[in-house]
């Protein structure tokens, strides 16, 4: 089978413009879409939750919205807001095992808005299942201090 330059510059003009659709179709490229920012940020005690789970306990909310990725972290323990949660399970927390026990704040995404009740702090029924703790996707976390206590 012989391939002629024009078949050849034919079928790489084809797949160049199939390229260009379909990165027009999806939206652009990756380097052109808006990054997303972080929405929130909590100060706490990072803990275990589980093997693999960890979680952000005694915990306030130090910024939300467009003050989240600037926010001061704060060091006073407990949860000084009403209506704040003051346990956040973390996501794709990757290693931070070695910070355990440390006063931390975690800066990330959130699905949880203000206006949303705080969890129980203790299940509605004996031996029924424990409240839903709202979650953190974590892009950051800071060291504040070497213990929670």
């Amino acid at each position: 089978m012989v391939v002629t330059k024009r078949a050849m510059d034919a079928l790489v003009a084809l797949v160049s413009s199939m390229v260009v659709l379909t990165a027009s179709a999806q939206g652009g490229t990756p380097s052109q879409a808006p990054a997303k920012k972080p929405n929130i940020a909590v100060s706490g005690c990072l803990m275990r939750n589980g093997y693999a789970t960890f979680m952000v306990a005694d915990a306030h909310v130090d910024g939300t919205g467009d003050r989240a990725a600037t926010a001061a972290p704060s060091t006073t323990k407990g949860n000084e807001a009403a209506g704040t949660p003051a346990k956040w399970i973390l996501d794709n927390a990757g290693n931070v095992g070695s910070h355990v026990g440390e006063q931390v704040q975690v800066v990330g995404f959130s699905d949880w808005v203000t206006d949303q009740p705080a969890s129980p702090a203790a299940p509605p029924e004996p031996g029924g299942p424990p409240a839903p703790m709202p979650h953190i996707d974590l892009q950051t976390l800071k060291v504040l201090a070497n213990s929670c206590s």
